[in-house]
């Protein structure tokens, strides 16, 4: 068995090679120091740059999580609204 000799050409490029001019300005994504990079300003960013739709799609455990921490923090306001109305009271 033998391995066959491969003729390869140069390959035409389709773009030029500096790196700089390889992404478009649109395509550029400049995030400043101050800015906060949550999940949904990635996705738009990337339904932007594809014409795509794509949805943030949450777990039952954060959805669970986010409840549980909402009920807590309101059931902790409640307890202090009464201890409060009990000391001002008596």
């Amino acid at each position: 068995m033998t391995v066959p000799y491969l003729t390869i050409s140069e390959m035409d490029l389709k773009r030029e090679v500096k790196a700089d001019t390889f992404y478009k300005d649109e395509n550029k994504w400049l995030i400043g120091a101050g800015e906060i990079n949550d999940a949904q300003k990635q996705i738009d960013f990337i339904n932007n740059s594809l014409r795509t739709d794509a949805k943030i799609s949450y777990t039952f455990f954060s959805i669970m999580i986010k409840n549980v921490i909402g009920l807590v923090v309101i059931a902790v306001f409640y307890k202090l609204i009464e201890y409060l109305y009990d000391f001002l009271l008596k």
